[in-house]
């Protein structure tokens, strides 16, 4: 009796185990190989990183083109997320690329990752605290330059 209750234990563990490293993965945005589909939240200082050193990869605002045009990530893309064809104008990007994705603070964007799920986009950076952190970490922030007034 008391090597099946020893049995039990011994299975119990490995499956809270395997559970624990399946989270972990998921948590780290590691690529589950059956669906090939990568989605992890990164920090800004992450953000940056990939930027920088992946020279393919997009970025994707899915804030307001108001925002978008007040200030953005040089060489961002903006698509609406509250925009009524969000979902068609996501279908127009190539959903093999890689995108580290954000908005304002992080809740427009954490809605859009499932609409990019559903449309087949594979590889998803999600950046924490969006535009606001990027800025608040004093990182840089294309503006447009504004033309003076016609006082004329």
């Amino acid at each position: 009796m008391k090597s099946i209750l020893i049995l039990i234990a011994s299975l119990a563990l490995l499956g809270l185990s395997a559970c624990d490293k399946d989270s972990a993965d998921r948590a780290s945005g590691i690529r589950d190989s059956s669906s090939q589909m990568s989605y992890s939240d990164v920090t800004v200082e992450q953000a940056a990183g990939l930027i920088n050193s992946e020279p393919d990869i997009v970025v994707l605002d899915v804030r307001t083109p108001a925002e978008f045009a007040a200030g953005h990530i040089e060489g961002a893309i903006n698509v609406d997320f509250m925009s009524h064809d969000f979902e068609r104008l996501l279908a127009q990007l190539d959903s093999g690329k890689r995108y580290v994705m954000h908005c304002k603070s992080g809740g427009r964007s954490t809605r859009a990752l499932s609409k990019m799920r559903a449309a087949g986009f594979d590889q998803v950076s999600h950046m924490v605290g969006g535009f606001d952190g990027w800025e608040d970490a004093g990182k840089s922030v294309y503006r447009p330059e504004t033309k003076p007034n016609d006082a004329s």
